[in-house]
């Protein structure tokens, strides 16, 4: 008997997983050029929104370390405020590989984009 199939990966994608919440595009979207979409996580502005911004970054901060002095190439993350005040992440397809791999999505509502975000007022993330 097998374990439960987390969502959003190869193998629950394989048993049949449709990826679908809602609206989005369905994931996963593959892009030509790297397999991999950009991805958007938007944390609600509210009293624990430094704790969720944290429980997002930790695991992806420490996958892209795990590659020791040579992180990935173009493994980016921008960060910006919404109109609502609400903090909102996109994750290049190189940081949205790291941050899958070590479950950094795992407890956010997260939506593969179509295409490049427009990241016009965002700032990228500095990882130390």
């Amino acid at each position: 008997m097998r374990g439960k199939l987390i969502p959003h990966t190869q193998e629950w994608l394989r048993e049949g997983g449709s990826g679908r919440r809602g609206s989005e595009v369905p994931y996963p979207y593959k892009k030509k050029e790297s397999g991999m979409p950009w991805h958007k996580v938007v944390i609600i502005h509210n009293d624990q929104a430094r704790w969720s911004a944290a429980a997002l970054m930790r695991p992806f901060i420490m996958g892209y370390h795990a590659h020791g002095s040579t992180p990935p190439e173009n493994a980016v993350v921008y960060h910006g405020v919404n109109d609502a005040g609400d903090h909102v992440y996109y994750f290049s397809p190189e940081a949205s590989t790291i941050a899958i791999a070590t479950k950094a999505f795992q407890m956010f509502d997260v939506t593969p984009c179509a295409e490049k975000p427009d990241l016009d007022g965002f700032e990228e993330v500095t990882i130390s």
